[in-house]
């Protein structure tokens, strides 16, 4: 299994993970999670051989769940990455609630196309995966510094992103019309701190 990918779920449990499964029974089998939230205890788990039941109120933790204890083997291949990217932007559901308050209007029209998109995904797997992965969203990138914006909008990497998260991302862009002297000013700001996290990495 792979590393704990980093899913930023408040109340998460990965710096404990270990230390809670530890507690377990020596001849424990199997573990209910019935708040799973991000998974990092299930995949813990899960890594250990144990059978794993989640559970959580939250649709997108039941997409967490299935991209990352009931998957063992599926993949986003280079045609789900093209489905999901296909079509022009559109207001739906994200534009409408979400603009300018948590995203850009601009993202949440491309957000809107994506999750238009994943529905038409060939398996509920493959449509967990790409949920997990929209849930993460751009502004996450950004906020830890792992991609910045040069002043006509066209994104730049870390060199410390994999490169599946490159290839997810290597189109977007930001509207020229949003870069205002104020967020100009602040990603220049923004591209020095990048450059320094690449230099130490």
């Amino acid at each position: 299994m792979f590393k704990y990918p980093k899913v930023n779920y408040i109340g998460n449990k990965e710096k404990i993970a270990k230390w809670i499964c530890d507690q377990f029974p020596i001849d424990a089998k199997t573990l209910f999670d019935a708040f799973s939230g991000g998974c990092s205890l299930s995949y813990e788990a899960k890594f250990r051989g144990l059978e794993i039941y989640t559970n959580d109120i939250l649709k997108i933790n039941y997409h967490i769940a299935n991209a990352l204890i009931q998957n063992n083997s599926t993949v986003l291949s280079k045609e789900d990455i093209e489905i999901i990217f296909s079509g022009e932007p559109f207001e739906g559901f994200m534009f409408k609630n979400y603009s300018e308050m948590f995203f850009f209007a601009d993202e949440c029209k491309e957000l809107d196309l994506y999750r238009a998109n994943i529905e038409n995904l060939d398996s509920e797997i493959k449509k967990s995966l790409a949920f997990t992965l929209m849930r993460r969203t751009i502004d996450s990138l950004f906020d830890l510094n792992y991609i910045s914006f040069t002043d006509e909008g066209e994104i730049i990497f870390s060199k410390r992103l994999s490169n599946d998260v490159v290839e997810f991302w290597k189109t977007y862009q930001l509207d020229k019309k949003i870069l205002n002297e104020k967020r100009l000013s602040y990603l220049a700001y923004h591209r020095e701190l990048l450059t320094k996290k690449d230099a130490v990495a």
